[in-house]
């Protein structure tokens, strides 16, 4: 469907803890700017700024879209084993592939969740070594989630076999005018990225692992 040639170069070891590491405060840079942010959190959906590259302009990967649509063939998620926890409902909604123990709650979750879990590797080939999925009470919250993780990328490109910029909009094949939700692809400490969201179910997932071809391609048939 789409073709894209990764970023040369070898991916660099994820930032500890596993997937992309929301809610850590950006560090003070300078005694100045540590007087004026004193005692002040300042938090990220997705990725931390202390971990964006140099030079990075915040804004000019937060306005890229695009009516083009990614098609995904949908699947039936099982059903939720506690519905009063928001927790479990999340483990509900997550993509195949991933063996017991391998997702575990973050407490507290991102910022702005419900709940978010961190997951190690998935099983399916091309599947992510880590990722990161959170929660949402409404669209709102969902959409500020997906801005912040895309603005913190170092690089963003278009997706394998895609014709248009990340972010992008994706859809399943059988409702090709319904608009499911964004997707981007793109570089994060070296690693190749995917951050997509699911509108119906207000999830966002962020997935890194080091080709970005298996990576979309499991994307589109597991998550």
């Amino acid at each position: 469907m789409w073709s894209t040639t990764p970023p040369p170069g070898p991916p660099q070891t994820p930032p500890s803890g596993g997937a992309k590491v929301p809610w850590i405060p950006i560090a003070a840079v300078g005694a100045v700017l540590a007087l004026i942010l004193g005692g002040l959190g300042i938090w990220l959906i997705a990725k931390p700024d202390d971990e964006k590259p140099l030079g990075m302009d915040d804004t000019s990967t937060t306005t890229t879209t695009t009516t083009t649509t990614t098609p995904r063939t949908p699947r039936t998620p099982p059903p939720t084993a506690n519905p009063d926890s928001f927790e479990a409902k999340l483990l509900s909604i997550l993509p195949r592939g991933y063996d017991d123990g391998v997702c575990t709650p973050s407490s507290p979750p991102a910022t702005g969740a419900l709940a978010t879990v961190d997951c190690g590797p998935a099983s399916p080939e091309g599947g992510p070594e880590n990722a990161r999925y959170s929660l949402f009470a409404d669209q709102a919250a969902l959409d500020r989630a997906f801005d912040d993780s895309v603005a913190a990328n170092s690089e963003l490109f278009p997706c394998p076999n895609a014709n248009a910029d990340s972010p992008t909009t994706w859809h399943f094949t059988e409702t090709p005018d319904k608009v499911e939700g964004r997707i981007a692809c793109g570089l994060f400490n070296g690693n190749q990225d995917v951050t997509w969201t699911f509108n119906s179910n207000l999830l966002i997932g962020d997935a890194q692992g080091p080709d970005i071809e298996g990576l979309h391609a499991w994307w589109l048939k597991f998550a």
